[in-house]
C-alpha cells in the first residue's frame, strides 16, 4: 500500500562557463591560400650568433664557434661565463678575483651572493626579477628598467637597460616601441659599448658636429657594460653635449615627456630642449655620492617639444679631478603618463592618480585581488570571485599563486585557464591552441610574441598552431597608428622599429624600401607636401605631412606653399575638402585633403565612403573592388556570413565556421551562427571574448554589455550598486529567478535576498519551512522549523493548523470471495502518515494488505501530520468476503471457486487417479 503520493523534485542547476581574452584582434592561424604572401616576420625561434640573447638561448657571443664558452647552438659550455651578449666569454674560475673579465657583468671579489647585486657567478643578481632597482654602489642594482626577464629585443635588454627605439615604464617594466630613438652615450646603434677612444656617433659637443670623446673608465663600482663615456671639453670646464631625435606626428605632443638617467663622477648642471633652458624634475635618486648612482630626471610636458626634429642638450660640471667620466642613459619617452586617467598600450589600468593600494598601482599595474575597467579606471576586489571580470585574464575562484591563476588573476607560465571558477590546466606550450589560450608556439618563453601563458604579447601578432609570431610593425602592412612599414624593424632605413618615419624619409609603398626625398622641395610619391625643409610648425612637417589646420600646394617641381586655412568650412586654394574641423578619420583630413576611400562635396564638405574602390574606409568591413554580393563582401562592403576578408583589395575566402581562426577572423567557433559570441562573419560579438581553436566565447562582466547569462552589466565592477561585480542583480533588486540574483530571488517579494537565511521565503538546506518572516506562532518559527500543531508547504511556506484530510484511493470490492484486502490512501498533506482501525479495533499503522475471514468487515483510516494532528473524520470502507463452501455449492453470487477451493479439488483429483489402478487389480 502506497501511503504517500509520489513527489517530483526539481533541482535548479547553475552552470557557468567563462574564458580569458585580454587582448582581441590577434590572428591565431595560418593565412588562407588565396590571401597575399605571409605578412608576419618570423621571430619566434632563436637567432643564434646575432649577439642578442633570444628566448631559448643560454648565451650568444656573436659567432657559431664551439669551444669558446658559447656553443654553435647558443648553449653555455662547461667552465665558462657568458653574461654579456655579443662579447667573448670568460673562464668561470676568474670570477671572484675582483677584476671584471670579458664574460662577467660584475666582480666583487668573492663567489657568494651577498645581496649587493653581484651574484656568485659574477652576474647581476637583481636584473630580471621584475622589480626596478636603482641603488648606489657598492650595490650593483643600478637598473634603468626590469621587465622580469634577461632577453634582448623586447625593450629592456639583458643588462636592464632600455633598448633604442623603445620606451619602458613601471615595475615590472612594460615596454613599447616608442618611435622616439634616443641613444645612450658611448654606444653603437645596437646599444653595445664602443671600444677604445672614439667619437660618439650620436652625442655631439655643443655648437659643433664633433662626436663626444668616449673612453673606458676602469673602476670596480660600475658593471662592465657601463664603464664608458669620458667627456672632456676642456677638463675642469662645463661639458655640454646634445643629441637630435624625432618625435613622430603620431605622438600626442601635449602629453609627451622624456626621462633620462645620469651616472657620473661629477655633477649634473643643466638641460635645454630645442635651445630653451629647462629644469628637469628628479624622479629617482638613491643615497650616495654622484659617482655611485643613477639619478633619473624627467623633462615633462611643459618642455618646448615639437613634432618632428628635436634637440636635447645636457651639461655636466666635468670636475677636473680624474677620472672625469659621466654617462647619460635613455629611460623613457612616450606620450602617456600613469595617473592621467587614460590607459596607454603599456598600462594595465589608470585611475587618475599615482597612489597604490587602491587597485591600480603607482605604476599603473593592477594590484593583487583587484579587477579594473574603464578610463579613468575603476577598480574592485573581484579577483577570486570565480567570474571573469575586465582586467582579469583568469579567475579560478581563489587568490592562490602557483595554481595557474595568480593573486592578480593573471595566467601563470605554462597554464591555460578556460573556465572561470574552475581550476587551470597545464597545457600552454604544447603547440595546440586550447580553450583559454590566444596562441601557442610550443614553448613557455616570454618575449617571443606568444608569452609563457600563451597570450599574444604587446606589439605582436600570431597565427597557426604551433603559432608563428612576429611584430605588427615590420609585417609589411600598414596597420592603425603606423606611418610606414617597410617589412623590417631596423633603424636607419627610413622606417623606425616603431613604424614611424625617420628624418628626411618617405615610404610610399608598404613592404617596400623607403627613400630619402623629404625636404628636397619636390613633391614625391608618399609625400603630402614638401616645402624644401625639415622644420615643423610651418604647415609641412618634418615627415612631409601636412600639419593640422594647414592646406599646402603640391606643385610637381617647386616647394609646397602652406597656409593656415583648413577647418573654416570654406573650400579654399590647395584644399580638396573642408568639413569645418581639423579632425582625422571623417573623410576630410586635418590638412583638408580627401582621405583615401572617401568622396567629399559641398561647403562645408560632406564626405562618404566609396564602396567598390578597393579601399576599406569608414564603416566598411571589406572592399575588394566591386559592389557584387555573394563573393564574401556585400554590395555595401560588409563581410558576408561564412566569409573572411583578410586585407583590403584581396579576395575574400569562405573559411568562417571551420573552427580555425584564420587571417581576418577574430574567432571561429565551428559555426556561422550569431548570438553565441562569435558571429556569422567570425568577428567577436559585442560583450564577448573568444579564445581557442575552435573558439570558445564567454561574456566579460563589467564591459557595459549584457550578454549571455548575465542578468545585468552596468559597466563597472563596483559592489553595492544595482549590478554586482558578477553581473547579477544585487540585493533588493526586482527579479524573476534566482539565477539572476546575487543571492536568491524571494518568491514572496520578487526581489533578490540573501541565500540560506531564514525568512527569505525559500525553504533551503537545513530548513523545514520558510514563510518569508522570522516570527513565531504562525506555524513556521523563528528558526524556520515547523511549529507543533501546524503543517507547512509551498514557496514561501504556507502553514495551517486544520487537521489533515484522508482520502481512500483503492480498496477491495464490496462483495467478493478474496480474503486478501489491499488498501491505498492519500492526504492533502504530502508528509502525513496513516493509521487504521479494523472492525472497531485500536488505531495502528496501516498495512498494505489485510487477510480476513468470510463475512462483513469495516476498515477506518485517518491521516496524521508531522505535528501529530489527526483527521477527525476518518475515511471508512465496508466489504463482505464470501464463504468458500457456498461458492462450491453454487450458492451466493459468485460462480468462480476461490483459490483454496481449487486447491482442495486438485488434491481430490490426485487421490482418484492414485486409487484407480488398485481398484482394477486381481
Amino acid at each position: 500500500m502506497n501511503m504517500h503520493p509520489k513527489t517530483a523534485w526539481t533541482r535548479p542547476a547553475l552552470v557557468g562557463l567563462t574564458l580569458l581574452f585580454t587582448s582581441v584582434g590577434c590572428q591565431t592561424q595560418q593565412e588562407p591560400p588565396s590571401a597575399s604572401p605571409a605578412l608576419l616576420t618570423r621571430v619566434s625561434q632563436a637567432l643564434v650568433a646575432d649577439g642578442k640573447l633570444q628566448p631559448g638561448e643560454q648565451c650568444d657571443d656573436g659567432n657559431t664557434q664551439d669551444g669558446d664558452g658559447c656553443s654553435a647552438t647558443g648553449t653555455l659550455e662547461a667552465g665558462f661565463l657568458c653574461h654579456i651578449p655579443g662579447k667573448p666569454c670568460s673562464v668561470a674560475s676568474l670570477c671572484g678575483n675582483g677584476v671584471v673579465n670579458s664574460g662577467e657583468l660584475c666582480d666583487d671579489g668573492n663567489t657568494v651572493d651577498n645581496g649587493n647585486g653581484c651574484s656568485a657567478t659574477c652576474d647581476l643578481s637583481s636584473c630580471g626579477n621584475g622589480t626596478l632597482d636603482n641603488r648606489s654602489y657598492p650595490n650593483y642594482a643600478q637598473e634603468i628598467c626590469d621587465d622580469g626577464n634577461r632577453f634582448d629585443g623586447d625593450g629592456c635588454n639583458r643588462l636592464c637597460e632600455v633598448e633604442p627605439g623603445q620606451a619602458c615604464a613601471g615595475s615590472p617594466s612594460r615596454c613599447v616601441r616608442a618611435g622616439v630613438t634616443l641613444f645612450n652615450t658611448g654606444v653603437d646603434a645596437n646599444n653595445r659599448r664602443l671600444e677604445g677612444t672614439v667619437a660618439d656617433p650620436h652625442w655631439f659637443y655643443r655648437g659643433t658636429t664633433t662626436g663626444a670623446t668616449t673612453g673606458e673608465r676602469t673602476a670596480s663600482d660600475w658593471p662592465q657594460e657601463v664603464q664608458t663615456a669620458r667627456f672632456m671639453a676642456p677638463l675642469g670646464a662645463s661639458t655640454c653635449v646634445y643629441q637630435d631625435f624625432i618625435i613622430p606626428s603620431t605622438t600626442t605632443l601635449s602629453r609627451f615627456r622624456m626621462r633620462v638617467a645620469t651616472f657620473n663622477d661629477n655633477e649634473f648642471e643643466a638641460a635645454s630642449v630645442n635651445g630653451v633652458g629647462f629644469t628637469p624634475t628628479v624622479i629617482s635618486q638613491p643615497a650616495g655620492q654622484p659617482w655611485q648612482k643613477n639619478t633619473i630626471r624627467e623633462l615633462g610636458t611643459t618642455a618646448p617639444w615639437r613634432t618632428g626634429l628635436n634637440r636635447l642638450e645636457l651639461c655636466n660640471e666635468n670636475d677636473s679631478g680624474p677620472p672625469n667620466a659621466f654617462r647619460y642613459l635613455f629611460v623613457d619617452a612616450y606620450d602617456d603618463r600613469c595617473g592621467d586617467g587614460v590607459i596607454s598600450p603599456r598600462e594595465e589600468c589608470d585611475d587618475g592618480n599615482s597612489t597604490s593600494n587602491d587597485g591600480c598601482s603607482a605604476t599603473c599595474g593592477i594590484e593583487p585581488a583587484y579587477g579594473c575597467t574603464g578610463e579613468p579606471s575603476r577598480c574592485a576586489r573581484t579577483c577570486g570571485n570565480g567570474a571573469l571580470n575586465p582586467g582579469e585574464q583568469c579567475d579560478d575562484g581563489n587568490q592562490t599563486t602557483g595554481d595557474g591563476c595568480d593573486a592578480r588573476c593573471r595566467v601563470e607560465a605554462g597554464y591555460a585557464c578556460p573556465t572561470a571558477g574552475s581550476a587551470c590546466v597545464q597545457k600552454c606550450g604544447d603547440g595546440v591552441i586550447n580553450p583559454g589560450e590566444l596562441c601557442d608556439d610550443g614553448n613557455t618563453f616570454n618575449s617571443d610574441g606568444c608569452s609563457a601563458a600563451c597570450r599574444v604579447e604587446n606589439g605582436y601578432e600570431c597565427h597557426g598552431a604551433p603559432s608563428v609570431c612576429g611584430t605588427v610593425c615590420g609585417n609589411g602592412r600598414m596597420d592603425p597608428g603606423e606611418l610606414c612599414d617597410d617589412g623590417n624593424v631596423s633603424l636607419g632605413d627610413g622606417c623606425s622599429p616603431a613604424c614611424t618615419l625617420e628624418l628626411g624619409y618617405v615610404c610610399p609603398t608598404a613592404g617596400a624600401p623607403c627613400v630619402k626625398s623629404c625636404g628636397n622641395g619636390t613633391h614625391e610619391p608618399g609625400e603630402q607636401c614638401d616645402d624644401g625643409n625639415l622644420s615643423s610648425g610651418d604647415g609641412c612637417a618634418t615627415e612631409c605631412r601636412v600639419e593640422p589646420g594647414y592646406a599646402c600646394s603640391v606643385p610637381q617641381s617647386a616647394p609646397s606653399v602652406c597656409a593656415e586655412t583648413c577647418g573654416n568650412g570654406v573650400l579654399e586654394a590647395n584644399e580638396t575638402c573642408d568639413d569645418g574641423n581639423k579632425s582625422a578619420g571623417d573623410g576630410c583630413s586635418p590638412g583638408c585633403r580627401v582621405d583615401p576611400g572617401y568622396s567629399c562635396s559641398g561647403t562645408p564638405s560632406t564626405c562618404a565612403t566609396l564602396c567598390g574602390d578597393g579601399i576599406v574606409a569608414g564603416a566598411e568591413q571589406c572592399d575588394h573592388g566591386n559592389t557584387k554580393s555573394g563573393d564574401g563582401c556585400s554590395s555595401t562592403c560588409q563581410i558576408e556570413a561564412g566569409w573572411t576578408c583578410p586585407s583590403p583589395g584581396t579576395e575574400c575566402t569562405q573559411v568562417c565556421g571551420n573552427g580555425v581562426p584564420d587571417i581576418g577572423e577574430q574567432c571561429d567557433d565551428d559555426n556561422t551562427q550569431a548570438g553565441d559570441g562569435c558571429g556569422a562573419t567570425c568577428q567577436q560579438e559585442t560583450g564577448y571574448y573568444c579564445s581557442g581553436a575552435p573558439s570558445v566565447c564567454v561574456t566579460s562582466c563589467g564591459d557595459g554589455q549584457v550578454a549571455g547569462t548575465e542578468a545585468c552589466d552596468d559597466g563597472n565592477l563596483e559592489d553595492g550598486d544595482a549590478c554586482s561585480p558578477r553581473c547579477r542583480l544585487s540585493l533588493g533588486q526586482a527579479c524573476t529567478s534566482s539565477n539572476a540574483c546575487e543571492g536568491v530571488c524571494s518568491p514572496a517579494t520578487h526581489t533578490c535576498v540573501v541565500a540560506n537565511v531564514c525568512g527569505n521565503g525559500l525553504t533551503e538546506q537545513g530548513e523545514a519551512c520558510d514563510d518569508a518572516n522570522t516570527a513565531s506562532g504562525d506555524g513556521c518559527g523563528a528558526a524556520c522549523a515547523i511549529e507543533p500543531g501546524y503543517r507547512c508547504q509551498g514557496q514561501p511556506s504556507v502553514c495551517t493548523s486544520e487537521p489533515p484530510d484522508t482520502t481512500l484511493v483503492r480498496g477491495p470490492p464490496a462483495i467478493g470471495p478474496n480474503p486478501n484486502a489491499g488498501f491505498e490512501f492519500s492526504s492533502n498533506d504530502p508528509d502525513a502518515r496513516f493509521e487504521c482501525s479494523l472492525d472497531d479495533g485500536p488505531y495502528q499503522p496501516c498495512e498494505d494488505t489485510y487477510v480476513v475471514t468470510p463475512g462483513q468487515h469495516t476498515l477506518r483510516a485517518r491521516a496524521v501530520d508531522a505535528a501529530g494532528n489527526v483527521d477527525p473524520t476518518p475515511v471508512e470502507h465496508t466489504w463482505r468476503v464470501l464463504d468458500d463452501n457456498r461458492s462450491l455449492a453454487g450458492g451466493g453470487c459468485s460462480a468462480v471457486p476461490t483459490p483454496s477451493v481449487l486447491g482442495l479439488l486438485a488434491l481430490l483429483a490426485l487421490r482418484r487417479r492414485d486409487s484407480a489402478p488398485r481398484q482394477r487389480g486381481p
